[in-house]
């Protein structure tokens, strides 16, 4: 009974601790932006360290060092290969290291070689079965399950034969028993990681974009602004706002209302990324307000590329769900930031000239330049 707990529930149990903690160090104290050979130096010299205290927990607890001996480098095969094969080079190593530290040096120069050989044979075993797997389509949590087994079981079935240690069929189903509860552990954690990073993701989505048209929203503009505010780069800004759209909701209904703010919102935000600029930001202020900002080019040649806008939305017409065919227009106004305007200012320049659009009439986009305070007209 104390080997069956040693060996199915406090090794493996073992292994998933040093695999998380090597987790946490990496991602909150080493940071994800440290340098790649920073952060492979570091999880080579922790993978190290888990090694050796697994040697030193079998040794001292069941007499064998030989349980899950492999099972860092195999961990760190599905993180970073290179990782793996400097963990399972070094892995010979760690043995020597142990059984000299415990005044057995002549046993550790004795079998160092035979452990550099157990650890190319594990190695390339590990390479071999993966390809064949991941040829036969095995699905990925099945691919590492049997991986796992197997590797555990060589590692104790090689160190038994070359180091003349009796390895029995319980100690093999014991093995097997354990790597299975790996297996569990570190899925039931992914799984667990996996819908709170969805749920996460989720939820910041819900707070940056609007609900009724998808386009991001006045918080996520709010941030926009802040990070721009410290930007040496240039930037239109376009404010837009459907014409008549109050009449539109009184005359088809606030739920066709809905739908000539959704289908404005798409055709904007297509029209923008397809013939505008791939990487401007669109937003939805509420109401029937919208906004562009995008990297800054010649304000004529904006209002000309958003009059074709105008153009083509009045030629496609929005549609009721009776059949009704509804002309959409709109009125815009455009700035720019440059030395005299940051861009809390352009914003400001920008819903001044929308407007002035819709004061002269509507259905048109006025521009207000960069060392004007009022907008020039047509």
């Amino acid at each position: 009974m104390h080997d069956f707990m040693i060996i199915v529930f406090l090794l493996p149990v073992a292994v998933i601790s040093f695999v998380y903690t090597e987790f946490v160090i990496l991602t909150d104290i080493v940071g994800l932006r440290t340098r790649p050979v920073t952060r492979f130096s570091v999880s080579f010299l922790l993978s190290l360290i888990f090694q050796y205290i697994l040697v030193m927990i079998g040794q001292s607890a069941i007499g064998s060092a030989c349980f899950y001996i492999f099972s860092m480098p195999m961990t760190n095969y599905y993180i970073n290969r290179k990782l793996s094969l400097a963990t399972s080079v070094a892995t010979p190593l760690v043995y020597f290291l142990y059984y000299y530290a415990n005044g057995l040096a002549d046993f550790a120069v004795t079998n160092f070689s035979l452990m550099v050989i157990i650890t190319c044979l594990i190695t390339v075993g590990q390479f071999v079965i993966d390809s064949l797997l991941e040829w036969a389509e095995i699905n990925e949590f099945l691919r590492y399950t049997i991986i796992a087994v197997i590797v555990n079981v060589m590692g104790i079935w090689l160190y038994g034969y070359f180091m003349i240690q009796t390895i029995t069929n319980n100690y093999i189903l014991f093995v097997t028993m354990g790597s299975l509860l790996m297996q569990f552990l570190v899925t039931t954690y992914s799984s667990v990681k996996e819908k709170q990073a969805r749920d996460f993701e989720r939820a910041r989505y819900n707070e940056e974009h609007d609900a009724l048209t998808g386009l991001y929203n006045y918080e996520a503009y709010g941030k926009e602004i802040k990070r721009l505010s410290g930007s040496s780069q240039d930037y239109n800004v376009i404010m837009f706002d459907i014409d008549h759209f109050k009449q539109i909701n009184d005359t088809y209904g606030h739920l066709e209302g809905n739908g000539v703010l959704q289908y404005f919102g798409t055709c904007l935000e297509d029209y923008t990324h397809t013939k505008v600029d791939d990487s401007a930001l669109v937003y939805r202020f509420g109401g029937e307000e919208f906004c562009v900002i995008m990297p800054k080019m010649k304000q004529e040649r904006v209002k000309e590329y958003f009059l074709n806008f105008q153009a083509e939305l009045k030629k496609a017409r929005y549609q009721t769900e009776d059949g009704r065919s509804v002309e959409l227009t709109f009125s815009g106004g455009i700035a720019s930031t440059g030395k005299s305007a940051g861009i809390s200012s352009a914003m400001k320049k920008a819903d001044n000239a929308l407007y002035q659009a819709k004061n002269l009439g509507r259905a048109r986009i006025e521009i207000c330049y960069e060392n004007w305070f009022f907008v020039k007209k047509d």
